[in-house]
């Protein structure tokens, strides 16, 4: 587990040195800051499903990926699809936001949650024709616990009419305890490309709005 701890930090740390390159960002990973953000301020939210649908338009191969049918938030038996969201204002959307408030407070507070997210360059498969966007999460819960929740996606990108267009998602998770290990949810499996180390050349914080 100590292992799972040190690869995490070495990959932040090796990306420290690239984020938040400001101009002429590659059009993949300015569609991925795009989708993390709004991704973000869904979940929490801060905006409503016809605004997100709005908001992410021409990111994902929707043939591929239906937002409509995958679970938005919830937790337990409580959970939400984003078709059942279809047509709320936002003053609905924040009566299902005190909902999970109440029934995730035993592990953190929403209102105190910060999040950063580290974006790739783009990684290229010239044989598949498949591009590759690469993200880490880190998300602090600022309670007594002291968690730290990390999570890992890779994006697929192919040409869709002539536009590189979302249609995989790959996704990993492990957290930090108050003993400064990871208890792993799974793998942290987006960490490497081919081997390599994932170069992260963009920071942003979606709760917040900084980079």
């Amino acid at each position: 587990m100590y292992k799972k701890l040190y690869i995490v930090i070495l990959v932040i740390l090796i990306g420290i040195t690239g984020c938040n390159k400001p101009n002429n960002l590659p059009e993949e990973v300015e569609k991925i800051v795009k989708l993390e953000n709004n991704n973000y301020q869904l979940w929490y939210f801060n905006i409503t499903y016809d605004q997100y649908k709005n908001n992410i338009e021409g990111v994902l191969d929707e043939s591929s990926i239906n937002k409509d049918d995958e679970v938005i938030f919830g937790h337990n038996d409580e959970k939400y699809k984003g078709k059942d969201l279809i047509g709320l204002d936002i003053d609905q959307i924040k009566e299902y936001r005190a909902k999970m408030k109440k029934s995730v407070l035993w592990l953190y507070d929403i209102d105190e949650l910060k999040v950063e997210v580290q974006i790739s360059d783009v990684y290229y498969d010239e044989k598949e024709d498949i591009k590759y966007v690469y993200t880490l999460a880190e998300k602090v819960t600022n309670n007594e616990k002291n968690m730290v929740l990390y999570t890992n996606f890779r994006y697929s990108f192919k040409q869709i009419d002539g536009i590189w267009k979302v249609f995989k998602i790959d996704k990993s998770s492990a957290s930090q305890g108050e003993d400064n290990t990871i208890q792993l949810y799974d793998e942290l499996e987006y960490l490497y490309h081919n081997g390599e180390p994932i170069s992260f050349i963009k920071t942003i914080n979606p709760l917040t709005g900084g980079e």
